[in-house]
Formats: C-alpha cells, sequence, structure tokens
C-alpha cells in the first residue's frame, strides 16, 4: 500500500502510533482522511502481521495477540474552536518575547476571531481561508500584514492541529486548509533612501541642528547599518577603537508583554548577528573617542539627556520626527525613518560593488538572500551602470550623422 505524498504518510504514521501501534478503526481512517485505505488495509495487513488493528473486527489479527488500549479520538464537543487552540498553541511558544506574543494575540483578537475563530477547528475548510484572505484585502490590510496574521497566529495553529497531540492523543485534523492559498498579489511597500552626497548632508546638517546628541546616534547608524535596538543598547566594550570595529553585544527593546517599557537585552537580534564585526571609517573612530571618553566599559553609548538608555517613544517625538520634518522643509522629498539609513548605507556599499558576504555580515543577516530581497534598492547610479554595461555589450547599428 501507498500513499500519494510524504505527508499523507507522515499524518498517517502519527495516527498509527497514537493507537498503540495499531491500525485504526475504519470510522477514524475516515474521520481523518484516509477512507480510501479501508479497503486495501486487510490486504497489506496479511502480508504486515506486526501491526493489529485497533478495536476494528473486520480485519484478521495475529493469534494470541492481546489489543492494545488506545486513546479514543476526540468528542465532537470536546473539539476546540480556532480561538481556543489558537491561544493554547500561542501560550506554549518558547523562545519568544512577551510583547511578540502579544502581538500574536492581538492579531488573533482583531483579524481571526471575528471571522472563524468561533469555529471548530475540524469544520474550517480551503474555502474559509480564502473568504478570510479576501475579507483582510477588502480591509485595506497590506499584503506584509496579512503574512504575519497568518505566518504568527494561522499556520502555526493548523500545524499543530494536524500533529500527535499532547498525551499521546491523534490530530484533531487531517489535513492544513491553508495549503495552497498563495498570498495576495499585493504590491510591496516602497522604502526610501538616501544615497546621494546632497541628500546624506542635508539630513545629518538638519539632525544636528534639532538634536546633536540624538545627531550622534543618527550618524552611527548611517554609518554601520545597525539596527535601532543595537545603537540604543551600545556599549563602551562593543567598541575598539584601535581596530576601528564594533561588535554589537546586547541590544535594546521591549521588556513587558504590553510593550511599554523597555530593557536591555545581551543578545542580538538573529544568530548571524552573534560574531558580528563592523568596521568603522576614521571619521566614526573619532565620534566614537568623543563619545566614550570618562565611560567604563559597560557604560552606554548613547544615553539621552538626563541619563539613561533611549526608548524608541522618546527618540521618535524628540529627535526623528523633528528632524525630519526640518530636512522635508529645507527641499528632502523622502520619507527617512532611522531603519531607512539601515537601507541607505547598504544599497550604497552595493553601488560601490562591496562583497555580498561582508554586507550580509555587517547587517546581521542569516542570508544573502534577505539581504538583496529586502535592503538593496535601484539607484540611479546603479541604473547609470547597467546602460553602460548594455552599450558595451550591443553592436552600435546607429550612428548619429
Amino acid at each position: 500500500m501507498t500513499l500519494d505524498y510524504h505527508t499523507e504518510a507522515k499524518r498517517l504514521q502519527g495516527l498509527v502510533e497514537a493507537c498503540g501501534e495499531c491500525w485504526p478503526a475504519d470510522e477514524e481512517l475516515t474521520r481523518y482522511g484516509f477512507a480510501d485505505l479501508i479497503e486495501r488495509k486487510v490486504e497489506w495487513l496479511a502480508k504486515h502481521m506486526p501491526l493489529t488493528v485497533a478495536s476494528d473486527s473486520s480485519a484478521p489479527q495475529p493469534a494470541g495477540a492481546p489489543e492494545e488500549p488506545r486513546p479514543p479520538a476526540p468528542a465532537v464537543d470536546e473539539m476546540p474552536t480556532f480561538a481556543e487552540y489558537a491561544e493554547k498553541q500561542i501560550a506554549r511558544k518558547r523562545g519568544v518575547e512577551g510583547y511578540t506574543k502579544r502581538r500574536y494575540r492581538s492579531n488573533l483578537a482583531n483579524h481571526v476571531v471575528p471571522y472563524f475563530g468561533h469555529m471548530r477547528v475540524d469544520v474550517i475548510e480551503y474555502e474559509h481561508m480564502e473568504a478570510w484572505q479576501d475579507a483582510m484585502e477588502a480591509k485595506g490590510l497590506s499584503r506584509k500584514t496579512i503574512a504575519n496574521i497568518r505566518g504568527g497566529v494561522i499556520v502555526p495553529t493548523f500545524k499543530a492541529a494536524c500533529a500527535m497531540q499532547p498525551g499521546r492523543k491523534p490530530p484533531l485534523i487531517a489535513g492544513n486548509p491553508m495549503d495552497g492559498l498563495e498570498l495576495p498579489k499585493g504590491r510591496k511597500k516602497k522604502r526610501d533612501v538616501i544615497t546621494t552626497e546632497a541628500d546624506i548632508q542635508l539630513y545629518l546638517s538638519c539632525a544636528y541642528e534639532v538634536h546633536p546628541i540624538g545627531a550622534d546616534l543618527l550618524m552611527l547608524g548611517m554609518a554601520t547599518a545597525m539596527r535601532w535596538g543595537e545603537l540604543a543598547g551600545l556599549r563602551v566594550r562593543d567598541i575598539d577603537l584601535a581596530a576601528a570595529e564594533l561588535r554589537p553585544s546586547q541590544v535594546l527593546a521591549r521588556g513587558s508583554e504590553n510593550g511599554d517599557t523597555w530593557e536591555l537585552r545581551s543578545y542580538t537580534k538573529s544568530i548571524a548577528g552573534d560574531d558580528r564585526c563592523i568596521p568603522i571609517p576614521p571619521a566614526i573612530v573619532e565620534m566614537l573617542r568623543r563619545l566614550v571618553a570618562g565611560k567604563r566599559l559597560d557604560d552606554l553609548v548613547f544615553t539621552r539627556p538626563g541619563g539613561g538608555p533611549w526608548d524608541h517613544a522618546k527618540f521618535r517625538e524628540r529627535v526623528y520626527l523633528p528632524v525630519l520634518a526640518k530636512a522635508q522643509g529645507r527641499g528632502l522629498a523622502k520619507h527617512i525613518t532611522p531603519h531607512c539609513l539601515r537601507h541607505s548605507l547598504l544599497t550604497m556599499l552595493a553601488d560601490q560593488g562591496v562583497d555580498p558576504k561582508v554586507m550580509q555580515h555587517m547587517a546581521g543577516h542569516e542570508s544573502v538572500k534577505t539581504l538583496y530581497d529586502n535592503y538593496i534598492h535601484p539607484t540611479q547610479a546603479q541604473r547609470q551602470a547597467a546602460a553602460a554595461a548594455i552599450g558595451t555589450l550591443l553592436p552600435t547599428f546607429y550612428t548619429a550623422a
């Protein structure tokens, strides 16, 4: 007997294991989507006698083999709703920050429960999920937001329901109703970058006029492509002025499930950042030398006026928004956030032909694909280089008179 798909074989294996290495009864095979196997079961069992059939007198069993106990399938009235089961999966997640769990629960409450949260997990079909996704698009949710809801809440919940349940109980559902449902085709949101000398000079000069202390943080972000949390959490010990290198080792991140406090954490955002080494130019070395003078190794490099680490809301209110307003008032036709500076530097490094692996290491990305899919933006310099390359490849058929 063969199954058409590897995943189907894995689910059947799980069901057999849940029945104490016994063949499931016919009603359970039907319940979990294997009704087509019932007719072939007797023939198969004749060749594989180590397995018995659980509570099914229609198939032969080895002589003298005791019937092994098995847990019953969940009764209809015991089957959880999607909302109930999703909440359990969120609570069980390990290695997930409290603020991230809060976002999962917010998405569940606002974008899932009103549509199919009340439905039993075992009655939700592909058509329900298709209608849900259409409703999200109609609400105006972006492709990325829909992907976040799917990836953070919906898909993990259905995957858990397809797997063996605690206590060696069988899966709740036979298949994932999200399988085959593609994300909307929506266009990716364009992020602004500053890559010309004039735009960079305009933005940074406005920053130093508005808030000199905050401007130093923006300057380092522009020069290193570090993330906001890495800049705010940078310690004196992370800087090697002699080698002209930075090695971020902690971040400032949201500290509570409500996301209303911030705390320093002694790790970077991804594993790729664990041995990260960022080169810095001489001008930045001198800026950092000034900033760390008189500080201890564990002191923060950047602190807000009056002491203490910056939190994102205060930096946004006192530095980022006023700087942006001043720069736009002077002719900057772009919406530049602190994270845009990260994109800007990586784009400029690509323009200069820096090795992609070097850029990946600087950025702390898991793969070069992440770098090029999300952080490298087309520039005028790149387009001009492409045009010049095309000109050298094609023969000249036309010459101006």
